[in-house]
């Protein structure tokens, strides 16, 4: 039965794994076609190559939700509710709600250049969290995520300001 268990808790971490590398990858695609519009070298084709994805950050959420609730019957199932009350626990679910939120939003809203960022900071903390899933504290997880929102922000700020297009890109030489 422990065999079992675990090599259940070795699926649900690398179903988790595969959904988080699918979302950070594809916000990433997101993120650098959403620089290239902004640069102007899209030419209005934003929508149908940042669709697919779109689709592809979905599918990592959907991982990541379905192997999340997997590992929390698991974990009640073993009788290990401390595990579930850790503050790396809880602040992964709680970015894991924020991406979804922002996934959802960029749908409805017209400054997706404030939503992308936000999700993008997002996506990288959780990635972190993922992966290195401290047993820390509160303050300590609140004060990082600030810090790297902070950071973050403004990257994507300058990324966007040092992309638009003010003066005209010279052709190619011919070959």
């Amino acid at each position: 039965m422990a065999v079992i268990s675990e090599l259940g808790s070795y699926g649900i971490y690398g179903t988790q794994q595969l959904g988080v590398m699918l979302g950070v990858g594809a916000e990433t695609v997101v993120l650098v076609l959403l620089l290239l519009a902004v640069h102007g070298s899209l030419q209005g084709t934003l929508g149908s190559l940042a669709s697919p994805a779109r689709v592809v950050r979905a599918m990592g959420l959907f991982l990541i939700i379905v192997s999340g609730l997997l590992a929390v019957a698991l974990h009640m199932s073993a009788g290990a509710v401390e595990v579930l009350f850790a503050p790396a626990f809880l602040f992964k679910w709680a970015l894991v709600a924020l991406v979804l939120l922002l996934h959802l939003a960029e749908r409805w809203s017209d400054s997706w250049g404030v939503i992308e960022g936000v999700a993008g900071g997002s996506w990288y903390a959780l990635f972190l969290v993922h992966i290195l899933a401290p047993a820390t504290t509160w303050g300590n997880l609140i004060m990082l995520y600030v810090a790297w929102t902070v950071c973050f922000g403004v990257l994507w700020a300058s990324a966007l300001f040092f992309m638009k297009r003010t003066l005209p890109v010279p052709a190619m030489p011919p070959r």
